[in-house]
């Protein structure tokens, strides 16, 4: 097993939501810490990181570096003993160039940040991939079929967003093939990642949530969603960087399969005596389809209604050890936490 010992680790996109608490576990596990970030004089978005329990000048520091450049990578993995690999881009919209603003992004960042890793002399990368590598989705799936480690997402009718993370993981394996006697690699494929958030750096994970707790949806769509804290990905990527035993694996994340009716009920159970309107309505996929006419973000799920995806975690369990957080409480957290940021309005009542 790795001991800690003031090792330095590169996180990559330390202002996203998934890698902000990499960051801390790391931190909180004795690491010392280099995030990249788009620019260092952009303070504002990483001041939450520096306010960290173990943040210091001496155990966290910040260098730029682009997924889409060959520029700065060489320099960010320079002393580093290991590599978290979180940045990949992602769009709340798909545009029509999307094959140039999120698939081919996601492949060159692995490819600049692996090259440069091994390069560097880096022992060790551990990867966020998705289960959206790992889905065959509806058109391609086996009535019935709960997926594990070994199955992979199915390029040709995949979505924008699925081809990114398959491409982007199909890459990673091609080096980690190529450099076996170079270089490590453990790869995270975590479900919907749910839980609290440390600032407005959230990026897509918690639309669904933020939508709901607004009452900004017009009904609530038959799908279901493997769900995973954000607080267990993020130690299930230390743990992938300190057991041997993870190296050359995938890892399903996910705590459990929620149907997106019950997230609403978990929801209105906590919040409507507070004074927030949760929908709880079901609505067709007639309705959807209209609604997916203007809105983009329904658009993306319109192949997901019914669609029953099943996951099998116990390889996360087995390997990495990894103790789940209770989806619901998650659920809860990441509500509240989207309140106090401001990113949900405040409906609670006031007191007299």
């Amino acid at each position: 097993m790795v001991e800690p010992s003031k090792q330095l680790v590169l996180v990559t996109g330390a202002t996203g939501y998934l890698a902000g608490y990499v960051v801390k576990d790391l931190l909180q596990s004795g690491y010392r810490v280099r995030g990249t970030v788009r620019k260092v004089a952009d303070k504002q978005k990483y001041e939450h990181l520096i306010k960290l329990p173990g943040a210091s000048s001496e155990t966290l520091e910040f260098v730029e570096a682009d997924l889409s450049k060959h520029e700065g990578w060489e320099e960010a993995c320079k002393g580093c003993a290991f590599v978290m690999h979180v940045a990949s881009p992602l769009l709340l919209e798909v545009p029509k160039n999307y094959m140039e603003l999120i698939v081919k992004p996601a492949v060159e960042g692995v490819r600049n940040v692996l090259t440069a890793a091994i390069k560097a002399g880096v022992k060790k990368v551990v990867m966020t991939s998705s289960l959206a590598a790992i889905d065959p989705g509806p058109k391609k799936a086996v009535p019935g079929v709960i997926l594990d480690e070994r199955y992979w997402a199915d390029y040709e009718t995949a979505n924008p967003y699925e081809k990114s993370k398959y491409a982007a993981e199909k890459e990673a394996w091609k080096i980690y093939e190529e450099n076996k006697d170079k270089i490590e690699l453990a790869v995270i494929n975590p479900g919907f990642i749910i839980g609290p958030v440390m600032s407005k750096n959230v990026a897509a994970s918690p639309m669904m949530i933020i939508r709901m707790m607004n009452n900004d949806l017009p009904g609530i769509p038959k799908m279901i969603v493997p769900v995973v804290d954000v607080r267990d990905v993020a130690r299930a990527h230390v743990l992938a960087l300190e057991n041997p035993n993870a190296t050359g694996n995938r890892f399903i994340l996910a705590s459990k399969s929620y149907w997106m009716l019950e997230v609403a009920q978990v929801l209105e159970k906590e919040f409507k005596p507070q004074g927030f309107k949760i929908p709880t309505r079901t609505i067709g996929k007639c309705p959807l389809h209209l609604a997916s006419l203007w809105d983009r973000q329904v658009r993306l799920m319109m192949n997901y209604i019914g669609y029953e995806m099943r996951v099998n975690n116990q390889k996360s369990i087995d390997v990495l050890g990894i103790k789940y957080t209770d989806a619901e409480e998650s659920i809860k957290a990441m509500a509240y936490a989207l309140i106090e940021i401001g990113t949900v309005k405040d409906m609670r009542k006031k007191k007299k």
